[in-house]
């Protein structure tokens, strides 16, 4: 086993092509679940199952995305024999839902247009002088979409942590001290 974090690039192979190399008398056992990749000489092999296949961000901007997992295949970066991985995308509800039952806390439920945003606020010593809204600024209204404030006396140094789903766009965080 490798000290250091080893990583490969590898090409999409689709799930026809990949069942064409693996299927036995007209089996099929690469499923809608799973999804394939190959480079020649490169692959994934025993001791890398349950690692992440990740797909770059386009032109290098942005995270990568995890769209697999590690799982079989037929030896290690043998030719016509991709690797096999399962498809993250095909268990994204599955994994949200067990992921978030076992949490106890407020779990996001983002559409994939949305980020999540959380706004952290630490109060001074009086925490009732302080107050903040974060508005849409490419929506048509003007209205907050998240606040804060009227925060007790006795509540120094007080933490408000607020999450909500967003759209894209650009967002004014303004906070307010009444002295």
């Amino acid at each position: 086993m490798s000290e250091i974090l080893l990583e490969a690039e590898v090409d999409y192979v689709t799930n026809e092509q990949c069942n064409k190399a693996y299927s036995e008398d007209d089996e099929e056992p690469v499923t809608d679940g799973m999804m394939c990749a190959a480079r020649d000489g490169i692959d994934t092999c025993q001791g890398d199952s349950g690692g992440p296949m990740m797909l770059a961000s386009d032109e290098g901007e942005g995270d990568p995305i995890q769209v697999g997992i590690t799982s079989w295949g037929y030896g290690c970066a043998k030719p016509n024999f991709p690797g096999v991985y399962t498809r993250v995308s095909y268990y994204a509800d599955w994994i949200k839902e067990t992921a978030c039952a076992f949490t106890g806390e407020f779990c996001p439920t983002c559409e994939v247009s949305q980020s999540l945003m959380k706004v952290i606020v630490h109060t001074d010593r009086w925490p009732d002088e302080t107050s903040w809204t974060v508005t849409n600024k490419c929506g048509s209204s003007s209205d907050p979409i998240m606040w804060g404030g009227d925060y007790p006396k006795d509540s120094k140094y007080t933490t408000e942590v607020t999450l909500d789903c967003v759209s894209e766009g650009e967002y004014e965080f303004t906070i307010e001290d009444s002295y």
